[in-house]
């Protein structure tokens, strides 16, 4: 049978994409399983008591810079990962080992060999980095205890970091401490005391390694995990404020519960938590509960080191899940940034360190899986020099199959420095080609986001070439009256700066979201790089860009930036099967300081197909408002719609508004609703172009074209009616006429002046059955994303079927789960009939309309049935059909509630 879309309900079909996933969620089952740890971490205070010289203890010979001692005996014999050790090795930078091979001088200070399958691997550091011995520090080691109950302490005294002047610094005060008899090991933290300039050089370590090394064979005391590393640590802002100490043994998993974390809590810090997590796993859905209000590197408000690192939990699953969230206002978490300029985060690799840089230093960092982040504000405290560059960070951990998946990161809210030109608001990080599916950051979902003060929004970056791109992440909303927000709507150039800017960049991206986000005051100060609104590059498979708000994004040049890219929406399709879905997007006020010489290059474009590529792909662009005014650079060309090529793909393209209101202009300067570089084609030949308003307001037929079809120019909508003579039919129900904006600038919704755009759609399809308002699409049609109600009666209906009852209001969307392709707020159409009040109760009007899912649907009636009384019926497929108790009489608004 058919639907009201026309599909056959009786054929199912298997996308590519779910066949694909089948075997990847029985590999999720079964296969991401961790080695079991080889220790406990836990953490404890305790009084640091110093080893001294008249205490007995020994001094070292290593001294100076970059020097070893090996064979120093224990005086007992300590079982270290399994292995029996009776004498142990040290050098200058903080590193012991157990290895028969001491390290040379380059190897005993690389923190990344921590981490590697590279030797040292049987060996451990309270705090590894480039230090040097000095006059005024000593290394001490010393045996005390009786037989069978001894312990063996290293000290590093009064110890410095390497600054390149001897003498200058920060001194540090740490142990490492053995246990005979219990083969525990202990690392202890004494004072910190700056006296000089702090390194810079490069960022410290607190690790355990054994076996062969690698993932999972080491433990770092900061992040709890054997795949996450942190090798940028500093004494001024992750020195630790309590100590580990390492049992023999598997970790117990945490078990499920909430837990709650704050000064005084469970955990007093969310770095604890997180760590914990890390390195015990679980065994049930825990909950951190953030009971503060701020959270930092401060005593008061919990010590916290650094980026946080969520994950990866051993035994996370869509059942055992990981939430981290805080209720009521957000929780504050601040950070000013490591002052370490050299260094990695993240993980490990063999034959060194390959993870997160220096150069783009998180607050939070996300490798998990099934975990949600809710409630909370990410803040950078730091300056220019020294600042942090992402707010939260989303990567692949070390171990091939630990991709960040299945999470959600709701309400959060990114606060930067845009001074900074590295920082991001949000970046999911294909830090290494992870060589599969299982190893990407998939299946996502960014809802209810806020972004501030930053050189570029949020970047979705997938693996490239022959890797399997990111799959199914969305940026979204909790409802579709709720908007994500990049760019702080009272502050002009909020975010950008001079290089690559973007509100939000996918990059490698499969089947993405990216709905009901408002992107304003972006720019860019650079002549020769591009700045966009929404910037694509290698989509595939079913991608949605929807309900996008996009408006004040400029260059802020006055060079030739007019031959670079500045876009509300541009897209590059990958050489494989897509479609794109753009719909319900309103773009306007994009602009450039250009004051050049008139040039035909195109300084501005509102959406913009960029690419040459091959492939099977389809461009669904329906009920998209798109306003260009070049009026403030006029000597530079500007479009509403740009294909760049009409050879390898079919466009639908439906019930758009392309209105330009650029002022006359001269030379070689125009502008344009529509171009292709094919005199005669914008797609394939089953593409169609049609019931669309394209308007040029001044200049048409001197410098205004309705269409551009490679060189030549079409002024009117005739002339590209029969310009595109390749594809039949282009824009016969379409019009050339004002669409009286709201404002042409700020607001795209239409007017009682809106006549040209009211009614004189066609019907939409299911995917696009509701506006930018989170009002159902019903018939007469309007073009554009608003669906307005000028010029007829309005009735508003309440009404739940009590089949399609979910809860809290709210009913399944059940043309959606039968497999139609609507929008996920519909829950399905019903029969709305104004009868009669009076015997046989005649039907005076039937109308057809989409219910939503929180019972609310809205019909349009003639003005003729103003001030009448009619009872209300209502139909439906599966309910009872359902009459108003009395007759209802109609005005300009009606408001009836069958609840």
């Amino acid at each position: 049978m058919k639907n009201k879309y026309g599909l056959n309900n009786e054929i199912k079909t298997i996308n590519c994409l779910q066949k694909f996933l089948i075997p990847f969620f029985i590999f999720l089952a079964f296969g991401f399983q961790a080695n079991a740890q080889l220790y406990t971490r836990t953490t404890f205070n305790a009084v640091y008591v110093p080893i001294t010289i008249g205490g007995g203890a020994t001094v070292s010979t290593a001294t100076g810079n970059d020097v070893n001692q090996t064979a120093i005996p224990l005086g007992f014999t300590l079982n270290y990962a399994g292995v029996n050790y009776s004498t142990v090795g040290l050098n200058t930078n903080g590193l012991l080992w157990f290895d028969a091979v001491a390290p040379t001088a380059t190897e005993g200070r690389t923190t990344s060999r921590l981490y590697s399958t590279l030797a040292p691997n049987q060996c451990i550091t309270a705090w590894m980095t480039d230090m040097n011995d000095d006059a005024l520090s000593d290394i001490l080691y010393q045996t005390q205890g009786s037989p069978g109950n001894r312990t063996f302490t290293v000290q590093y005294t009064n110890y410095p970091h390497y600054t390149g002047t001897i003498g200058t610094n920060i001194r540090l005060n740490i142990q490492i401490v053995f246990y005979e008899a219990s083969n525990v090991i202990e690392l202890r933290y004494g004072s910190s005391t700056v006296t000089g300039p702090p390194a810079t050089a490069g960022g410290a370590s607190i690790v355990i390694e054994y076996g062969t090394g690698g993932a999972r064979n080491f433990i770092d005391m900061v992040t709890g995990s054997g795949q996450t590393s942190h090798g940028m640590l500093s004494p001024l802002s992750a020195w630790p404020s309590y100590n580990y100490r390492l049992t023999p043994g598997t970790p117990a998993p945490v078990a499920a519960g909430t837990y709650n974390v704050g000064i005084g809590q469970t955990y007093p810090s969310l770095t604890l938590a997180t760590s914990d997590l890390n390195h015990r796993g679980i065994s049930g859905p825990v909950t951190l509960n953030l009971t503060d209000n701020n959270y930092d590197t401060s005593a008061a408000n919990g010590s916290h080191i650094f980026p946080v690192f969520v994950g990866p939990f051993k035994g996370s699953s869509s059942v055992n899940t990981v939430t981290i969230s805080k209720t009521g206002t957000p929780a504050i978490f601040s950070y000013r940034g490591s002052p370490v300029l050299a260094g990695n985060f993240g993980y490990g690799s063999t034959g060194g360190l390959s993870g997160i840089s220096d150069s783009e230093e998180p607050i939070m960092g996300v490798c998990s899986r099934y975990t949600t982040i809710s409630n909370i504000n990410l803040v950078s405290l730091g300056t220019t020099a020294n600042d942090v560059e992402v707010g939260l960070m989303v990567f692949e951990s070390f171990g091939g199959d630990s991709g960040a998946q299945h999470n959600v990161f709701d309400k959060i809210s990114v606060n930067m420095d845009r001074n900074n030109s590295s920082t991001i608001g949000i970046f999911s990080n294909n830090m290494t080609n992870p060589g599969g599916f299982q190893g990407s950051n998939s299946f996502n979902t960014y809802r209810d986001i806020t972004i501030r003060d930053c050189y570029a929004g949020i970047y979705l970056q997938g693996a490239g070439g022959v890797y399997e791109p990111d799959a199914g992440n969305q940026i979204i909303s909790s409802s579709c009256t709720t908007f994500n927000s990049i760019g702080d709507p009272a502050v002009p150039n909020d975010i950008g700066g001079g290089s690559v800017t973007y509100g939000i960049w996918l990059s490698a991206q499969n089947s993405f979201k990216v709905r009901n986000t408002i992107i304003r005051n972006i720019s860019t100060t650079s002549a020769t790089s591009s700045i966009d609104g929404i910037l694509v590059s290698s989509g595939k498979g079913v991608c949605e860009i929807s309900n996008n708000i996009i408006r004040a994004i400029k260059r802020n040049n006055t060079g030739a930036g007019s031959t670079y890219i500045l876009t509300g929406i541009r897209l590059s399709h990958s050489n494989s099967v897509n479609d794109f879905r753009i719909f319900n997007n309103s773009i306007s006020d994009l602009s450039t300081n250009y004051t050049g010489a008139a040039t035909a290059s195109y300084a501005v474009r509102g959406i913009y197909f960029d690419d040459t590529g091959a492939g099977t792909n389809t461009f669904n662009i329906w009920n998209n408002s798109i306003s260009i005014d070049g009026s403030t650079f006029p000597n530079a060309s500007n479009t509403c719609i740009q294909f760049l090529q009409g050879v390898n793909f079919t466009v639908n393209m439906k019930n758009n508004v392309l209105a330009n209101f650029t002022s006359t202009q001269t030379g070689a300067a125009n502008h344009y609703c529509i171009i292709t570089s094919n005199v005669d084609r914008y797609g394939l030949i089953n593409s169609l172009s049609n019931y669309n308003d394209l308007y040029i307001a001044n200049g048409q037929g001197t410098s205004g074209h309705v269409g551009r079809g490679a060189s030549t120019n079409y002024s009117t909508l005739s002339a590209w009616q029969s310009g595109m003579s390749f594809n039949a039919g282009t824009d016969a129900n379409s019009n050339s006429a004002n669409p009286f904006f709201v404002n042409n600038n700020s607001d795209l919704h239409g007017t009682p002046l809106s006549t040209a755009i009211n009614g004189t759609g066609t019907t939409p399809p299911g995917f696009a059955g509701i506006d930018i308002d989170c009002e159902p699409r019903n018939f007469p049609y309007d073009k554009g994303f608003d669906d307005f109600t000028y010029n007829v009666l309005v009735l508003n209906l309440g009404i739940f079927i009590e089949g399609f009852y979910a809860r809290n209001g709210l009913m399944n969307p059940v043309l959606a789960n039968s497999g139609e392709d609507v929008h996920p707020d519909i829950a399905d159409s019903i029969i709305v009939e104004l009868r009669n009040s009076g015997s046989p109760y005649l039907i005076e009007e039937s109308k057809t309309v989409l219910l939503k899912t929180n019972g609310d649907a809205i019909v349009y009636l003639p003005l003729s049935f103003s001030g009448g009384s009619y009872y209300i019926a209502v139909k439906n497929r599966n309910a009872v059909e359902t009459w108003s108790k009395l007759p209802v009489t109609f005005g300009a608004v009606t408001n009836f509630n069958f609840n």
